[in-house]
């Protein structure tokens, strides 16, 4: 199995090591693991130039300035070089040791895999915002499954087929998705503190 992981990153010096560590030691094979500098203002992007000088499976990709998350992922997407795509945030509220839950549900005509978890811990003002988000992005979209998206996704890599061209500043690799597939599904996942 031929797999990237991608990971945005922003203002993590501290904590990089560790997030690429989870990820090196999750259990599967032969990955790449590119992390996004989202225009980080510490010294984030140092700590990736020596993680992928150390570590073979790394890769590092700085944008000019803070684009966004879903800006940063579609960055890394395009940079993947293998046949699937692992999307996971830099704060480890979803354990890596997940990953193959995802890769496993990959089959019989699915081609994106949301973690989801039954109890989210974040504060409750994030919560809301989010649920907000969701509910508007399933309406507009005509995607019903919105509501249980996350950012911890399993996906084909050829689906970015569907969204090669310019895209502009403001883009949401939901939406893009949901371009190249209607073949959407959900899986339970831990979901720690940050």
């Amino acid at each position: 199995m031929k797999l990237c992981i991608v990971i945005p990153c922003y203002n993590e010096k501290n904590t990089i090591r560790e997030i690429v560590d989870a990820v090196r030691s999750a259990p599967y094979d032969s990955k790449e693991i590119i992390i996004v500098d989202d225009g980080n203002n510490d010294a984030t992007w140092e700590q990736i130039g020596l993680l992928s000088q150390t570590k073979k499976s790394v890769v590092g990709l700085r944008l000019g300035r803070n684009f966004g998350q879903h800006s940063a992922l579609l960055a890394g997407v395009r940079k993947a070089k293998y046949s699937q795509i692992v999307t996971i945030d830099d704060d480890l509220q979803n354990p890596p040791e997940e990953i193959p839950k995802l890769l496993a549900k990959l089959v019989n005509g699915v081609d994106v895999v949301y973690g989801v978890s039954a109890q989210v811990r974040q504060i409750a003002w994030r919560r809301f915002t989010s649920r907000i988000t969701k509910a508007i992005f399933a309406r507009v979209l005509g995607f019903e499954s919105a509501i249980s998206i996350s950012s911890f996704r399993a996906f084909r890599t050829q689906l970015r087929d569907g969204f090669a061209g310019e895209l502009g500043p403001h883009v949401s690799l939901d939406a893009l998705l949901t371009w190249s597939t209607s073949r959407f599904s959900t899986l339970e996942v831990e979901h720690h503190a940050r």
